[in-house]
């Protein structure tokens, strides 16, 4: 029954109780006449409320379930709370061997079960068959307005978060830094609308031991509460630290598990951090699995062989924020800056050191991402996209070259996946840079930017590499050498409006269309430099209208048409400075219908209305 004197509280706000338990049962009676030595271990109370600190300490011993709060209870305190835990409480695993651990409430036959204060759990040895939950499984965590609890007022004044240290020991299943939106215990009229909740943060660390199952920053889902949608969220912050001696066989996400069908469910509102100092084998979410998330992500890799892919962004659980990854070490197989298949409103991604084989600036399979950047200032990369891999789509990409060492491609846009708008700035590089697209590998851009300020590259596309439609290509030369600039795309596909202008710089050979690549029209504008070659068109690629304007530079060739085949309808280049030996209206090889050269102020040596081995109908 209730009493009317203490309310059902064991210990005061000002007076806590401090209870310190130490389970070392070391000849066990579990498989003779019980299924466990202790089928319980509760750290709060079973009925009524408490202020205390709870200390736990396992060295050896079977134990069924393990909770560091309280378990609820069906009777009710009038105009008090009635099942409320405020303190603290710690729990140490050494060794023995536990189904399920639980460092808060778990609820019970009514939805009153709240957990005010920090979580500490500490696990250097020992066995857990089932999962960690940072919190409890159906009880509410933490203060918050938003809390069901309505006398969350009583718990305003504790600081509540989760603390787990692994150092040693085996996880069987999961680790979750919050909280379970099931209990066994609860139907869904008793289950709080924010049960399994966690108002704090969660900070996880591993530093040993050997976790099997996935690791989670935020909170489980579950969908079989007609009518609760919005179970196990959590509002604060989550970190998850993995290094040293740990060995991970699971996936890790830096948000909720969720499920999937219902994203609200495990909701993170809030940023997560992941820190990997050391070698893992599977992959790594900044966000949650199916779960959404309102913040921000963070990934850093410090050391470590990365033997499978990074996201920043979820499975298939989609951020409303901007996920990051940064690249500071290790040795790496795939980076994605998005998610999997999943929504992200911003990507960043970073490579400061270690060496990658292939980074995305945006999600993998699908995802729609508002814009991607990818900054590339030391290290080694082997391929680069700015946009999604397989599908989706990403509105605008940047790619920023200034310093990396790279041995493959560089790609504005996505591998299959389209993309609106592009952007390449060349700075600075290790090597020489062998292909650079500032579209993608056989991918769709509207308008694609290419900046050439200070690079040294053998092959530059303004365009698409094996296939793709792109409206319009921008490319400036301030400074830098380039052996090939092409205005258009390289294998396939085509371009509408090509426009390079050269401020400085050395090119070898400019091509205002593609390699082997129709384009419409391409306009080429010379300012300053030196260039041995300049075709209006393409390399090997029709283009049907080009205009070339030189106004200084040192130029050895200019062609209006294209070299080798590719037939251009009209050519047109105005000569207003500089210093020519020879131009061409038409082409190298290739023929031209009808070309034009307007010269008035440029220094020319040989200037031929036609092309060099190929004709042209009418010259001007």
């Amino acid at each position: 029954q209730v009493n009317n004197i203490s309310h059902n509280f064991t210990g005061t706000s000002n007076d806590p109780f401090n209870m310190k338990l130490i389970v070392d049962i070391e000849k066990s009676t579990k498989n003779t006449n019980y299924n466990y030595d202790v089928n319980l271990i509760v750290g709060g109370q079973t009925d009524g409320s408490m202020y205390g600190n709870s200390n736990i300490t396992v060295y050896n011993g079977q134990i069924g379930r393990l909770l560091g709060g309280s378990i609820g209870y069906s009777r009710t305190v009038s105009n008090y709370p009635s099942n409320g835990y405020y303190g603290s409480t710690t729990v140490n695993v050494h060794g023995g061997e536990i189904v399920e651990l639980f460092g808060g409430s778990l609820g019970r036959l009514q939805s009153d079960v709240y957990f005010y204060g920090p979580i500490n759990i500490n696990i250097h040895g020992g066995t857990i068959n089932n999962n960690i939950y940072g919190v409890g499984a159906g009880g509410v965590t933490g203060y918050s307005t938003k809390s069901s609890d309505p006398y969350k007022n009583y718990g305003q004044q504790y600081d509540t978060k989760v603390n787990i240290n692994i150092t040693g020991g085996t996880l069987k299943g999961n680790l979750y830094g919050a909280g379970y939106g099931y209990s066994s215990y609860l139907n869904a009229s008793q289950i709080a609308n924010d049960g399994g909740a966690l108002y704090g943060n969660s900070n996880i660390t591993i530093s040993g031991g050997t976790i099997n199952g996935n690791i989670y920053g935020a909170g489980r889902g579950y969908t079989g509460y007609s009518g609760k949608s919005s179970l196990a969220q959590m509002y604060g912050n989550a970190t998850i630290h993995i290094k040293d001696n740990a060995t991970i066989n699971g996936n890790i996400y830096g948000a909720g598990e969720g499920v999937s069908g219902n994203s609200n469910n495990a909701k993170l509102t809030g940023n997560t951090n992941i820190i990997i100092e050391k070698s893992i084998n599977n992959s790594v979410f900044g966000a949650g699995n199916a779960s959404y998330q309102e913040g921000n992500t963070y990934v850093y890799v410090k050391d470590g062989i990365i033997e499978s892919d990074i996201y920043g962004g979820g499975n298939v659980g989609n951020v409303d924020g901007t996920s990051n990854v940064y690249i500071e070490g290790g040795t790496l197989t795939t980076i994605y800056g998005g998610g999997k298949s999943s929504n992200t409103t911003k990507t960043n991604v970073v490579q400061t050191n270690g060496s990658v084989s292939t980074i995305y600036g945006g999600a993998n399979e699908t995802g729609t991402i508002n814009e991607t950047q990818v900054t590339l200032t030391s290290g080694t990369v082997n391929t680069v996209y700015g946009g999604n891999n397989l599908g989706g789509n990403v509105d605008s990409t940047k790619v920023m070259v200034n310093g990396i060492n790279s041995t493959g491609s560089i790609y504005g846009g996505g591998n299959k996946a389209s993309t609106k708008t592009t952007k390449v700035e060349l700075i600075s590089s290790q090597n020489k840079l062998t292909n650079v697209y500032a579209g993608g590998e056989s991918a769709n851009v509207d308008t694609t930017n290419i900046v050439i300020n200070g690079i040294n590259a053998e092959n530059i596309y303004a365009g698409s590499n094996k296939e793709g439609k792109i409206t319009t290509t921008n490319t400036t030369m301030y400074q830098g050498e380039v052996d090939y600039l092409y205005g258009g795309n390289n294998l396939g596909g085509t371009t509408t409006d090509n426009i390079i202008v050269i401020e400085n710089g050395t090119v070898g050979t400019i091509f205002g269309g593609g390699n082997q690549a129709e384009s419409t029209t391409s306009n080429i504008t010379i300012n300053n430099g030196t260039i041995t070659n300049s075709f209006g068109g393409g390399n090997k690629a029709k283009v049907n209208k080009t205009t070339t304007t030189i106004t200084n530079g040192n130029i050895t060739n200019i062609y209006g048409g294209s070299n080798l085949t590719g037939q251009v309808e009209e050519s047109k280049i105005y000569l207003n400075g500089g210093n020519i030996t020879n131009v061409y209206g038409g082409g190298n090889k290739a023929s031209v219908t009808n070309t034009n050269v307007n010269s008035a102020s440029s220094t020319v040596t040989n200037l031929y209305g036609g092309g060099n081995e190929a004709g042209a109908t009418k010259t001007n």
